[in-house]
């Protein structure tokens, strides 16, 4: 994907806010527990226990509103291309429950690391911005797992 530039966005009247996370190994859950729900189990933000569908929801919309929606991530959207659009965008490299991935698609566009690192092998322009190391290490990312 291609950053936004400010005159580009504001001649296009969109610009885009993307998140990410990719790590090496597939996560069990993106979004981590409320803290509701972390002090009725007596467990920290990251435990990788059950979550039913309803908790699921709720772990998520709260995420969803800190990562985009929060008063100072729209202060700072506003500041940096004020009077446009703002795509709400996420990519996820693996993920080891894909209802939560259906759930976070409710609220923003999500697009998998894989799908990204094939475009860019494919583009030309945008692969010298990424540090060879870096990139290296995006297309083993994005390479299939034995």
């Amino acid at each position: 994907m291609r950053a936004t530039s400010r005159s580009a966005a504001s001649a296009w009247g969109c610009a885009r806010h993307v998140e990410v996370q990719a790590s090496v190994r597939p996560v069990n859950f993106v979004t981590p527990l409320t803290r509701e729900i972390q002090t009725a189990r007596g467990v920290g933000p990251a435990a990788a226990v059950g979550r039913s569908s309803e908790e699921m929801r709720s772990c998520v919309e709260a995420w969803i509103g800190r990562k985009f929606h929060h008063p100072r991530k729209k202060a700072i959207r506003g500041a940096l291309v004020p009077e446009v659009s703002w795509s709400l965008e996420l990519v996820l490299h693996e993920v080891k429950h894909e209802d939560e991935v259906d759930l976070l698609r409710e609220h923003v566009t999500v697009h998998r690391l894989r799908d990204v690192v094939a475009a860019l092998e494919k583009t030309t322009g945008v692969v010298p911005a990424a540090a060879g190391a870096d990139f290296v290490d995006l297309i083993e990312l994005g390479a299939p797992r034995p």
